[in-house]
């Protein structure tokens, strides 16, 4: 039965390797560490029982409910070596997405510029705290709503539906440097210009418009 012997050792060295190399992987993350202590242990054990039922009762069902179970513990102790990187690869893009997430909202929250973002619709989705100031209004009161119905003057609602959808088909638009006044939770009329840019997702379709604003209401009338 030296074979047998010789194949338990086999398997109990690869199944050593792979865990060296999932512990070095995770960083001996404790939860991490238990599972494949676990699996092999659960490896060893059916293998020696393997061995010792060949050499003294050659039970052929229980060596192959033995067999079966050192099959699954080596299985699954395979799979998370297969899968380990993957992912770790996704926890660490979700964590860089997180970092990245807020450091952008805390630019557009820090910023004295108005940022404002709108659906093909015109409906907003999303605002900083400039863009709810100058309006009047918190962010919540605002996702969601129309931007031409509540923030524009009614003879320019036609107009300026018109240049939102001109900015939607492409990166050319000659409005997408544009001014045009507002009117504010208590009916105050500001002049904003704009800087427009296309927003897309992970496709590179085309999902609305963000737009950086300033409020040249002041300087116009200096200027005048």
């Amino acid at each position: 039965m030296l074979y047998i012997l010789l194949l338990n050792l086999a398997v109990l060295g690869i199944a050593l390797a792979i865990s060296i190399k999932l512990l070095i992987l995770t960083k001996s993350k404790i939860i991490w560490s238990i599972v494949i202590a676990v699996l092999v242990f659960m490896i060893y054990m059916r293998s020696i029982a393997t061995v010792d039922v060949i050499n003294n009762s050659p039970d052929v069902i229980y060596i192959e409910s033995l067999v079966i179970g050192l099959s699954v513990s080596f299985f699954v102790l395979l799979m998370l070596l297969l899968f380990t990187p993957l992912f770790l690869r996704i926890k660490k893009t979700e964590k860089q997405f997180i970092i990245e997430k807020s450091m952008s909202d805390i630019y557009l929250n820090t910023a004295n510029i108005i940022f404002v973002a709108l659906d093909k619709q015109g409906n907003i989705t999303m605002a900083n705290n400039k863009c709810c100031e100058v309006l009047g209004y918190q962010e919540k009161e605002l996702l969601g709503k129309s931007w031409f119905e509540l923030f524009i003057d009614e003879n320019e609602k036609e107009n300026l539906r018109k240049i939102h959808l001109e900015n939607l088909k492409n990166d050319t638009s000659p409005y997408l440097y544009y001014e045009n006044e507002i009117i504010t939770c208590n009916g105050e009329k500001r002049l904003i210009a704009w800087n427009n840019a296309i927003l897309r997702d992970t496709e590179n379709k085309i999902t609305g418009i963000l737009s950086s604003g300033e409020d040249i209401t002041e300087k116009r009338k200096a200027a005048q």
